[in-house]
């Protein structure tokens, strides 16, 4: 581990490699600018593991079930974290990281995102949360003034997006949202909204709901809420019905 203390290096690579923890003196190097270590075994790691000088740092493809506040915030010149790809299955610490510009948390199996958990991102541009099983999305979660640019949510729980998610996305400039069980009626405004504010969808969301061949919204009801009559057997149904997800490669 001293080995890279003295080191100039700037771009580490230690991906498929057969890593389960990150300890403080393994990768703690100041010179490092980005730091690589998807598809290996992570399932814990050490507050103070990376320096604050880094700038990237990519983590998918691990056995990440929770991330301790101590381990990030002081990662205050981080740009992208890339997280997809684990076990994080909710969202409760505040992140810090102030230069944070992309956020990456897809394919984990995140059902909540706690109030204030991305407060002081505010160079945030690009938040990826698709494939997940989240239910709602608290606008309380964002940052004031909010500068998220980007946003994709597909194949997640959502069944609506408060008024006041709609109204904290001043920004917002692209979004996806196919693959998820929505309240008809609710799907229907949020579509309204992305009209008005001239908002673009990549071509895989705007096929799943041009295709006519799986269900884009299940719930009836003439109110935006969470409907509890949803159950686990329900939405398990719903994802399964879908002959392909157009936007996996996303």
């Amino acid at each position: 581990h001293d080995l890279f203390r003295q080191s100039t290096v700037t771009i580490l690579n230690l991906s498929h490699n057969k890593l389960n923890n990150i300890q403080i003196n393994m990768v703690n190097i100041p010179s490092l600018k980005r730091l690589i270590i998807s598809h290996n075994n992570v399932q814990s790691i050490v507050d103070g593991a990376f320096h604050e000088n880094l700038e990237q740092l990519n983590l998918a493809f691990n056995d990440i079930s929770q991330i301790e506040e101590g381990v990030i915030k002081p990662l205050t010149n981080l740009k992208e974290l890339n997280l997809s790809h684990n076990r994080l299955n909710r969202i409760q610490v505040s992140f810090g990281m102030p230069s944070l510009e992309t956020l990456d948390l897809s394919h984990n199996v995140i059902d909540q995102i706690a109030e204030g958990s991305f407060g002081q991102f505010f160079e945030l541009k690009r938040l990826i949360l698709n494939h997940n099983y989240l239910t709602s999305l608290p606008h309380k979660i964002f940052p004031n003034p909010n500068p998220i640019v980007t946003i994709f949510l597909h194949s997640n729980a959502l069944m609506y997006v408060p008024e006041e998610t709609t109204e904290a996305l001043q920004d917002i400039r692209e979004v996806t949202f196919s693959g998820n069980p929505w309240s008809c009626t609710c799907l229907k405004s949020f579509n309204e909204f992305l009209q008005e504010r001239n908002i673009s969808e990549p071509d895989c969301d705007q096929k799943y709901f041009g295709k006519g061949n799986t269900a884009v919204c299940i719930i009836t009801t003439n109110t935006c809420t969470f409907d509890e009559r949803l159950t686990q057997e329900d939405f398990d149904n719903f994802r399964n019905s879908r002959q392909q997800d157009p936007c996996a490669e996303i």
